[in-house]
């Protein structure tokens, strides 16, 4: 389902985004969602990376613990030049959505 995130942040850099006020867009995400959000409030280039995603597929098809490597790897190419400073631009732009899960049946034991 991820890719299908890229597809929509595709649309959504080349047809929405270029008549928004950046500073005035924020995104918002959970799991997968959340990475997309973060490319779109980063200016990343959605395509590429998709790109980039699909090439790592036979790499992680079998060992999902190979995202690992992939990950850093994508840091590299698209995050890293931007300098240090990727986290602030995403500050005010960026939200993060969590779910809190609670296993009740663990209550007893704590």
């Amino acid at each position: 389902l991820y890719v299908y995130h890229f597809g929509v942040a595709h649309f959504i850099q080349k047809r929405i985004l270029p008549g928004l006020d950046a500073e005035r867009t924020a995104f918002s995400g959970s799991s997968g969602g959340a990475l997309v959000a973060c490319c779109l409030c980063l200016g990343i280039d959605v395509l590429d990376l998709t790109r980039y995603v699909i090439s790592c597929r036979s790499e992680c098809q079998y060992n999902p613990w190979r995202i690992i490597p992939c990950l850093e790897r994508a840091l590299q190419a698209f995050v890293s030049p931007m300098g240090d400073s990727a986290h602030e631009d995403a500050q005010k732009r960026l939200r993060v959505l969590l779910t809190r899960v609670e296993f009740a049946w663990l209550r007893p034991l704590l």
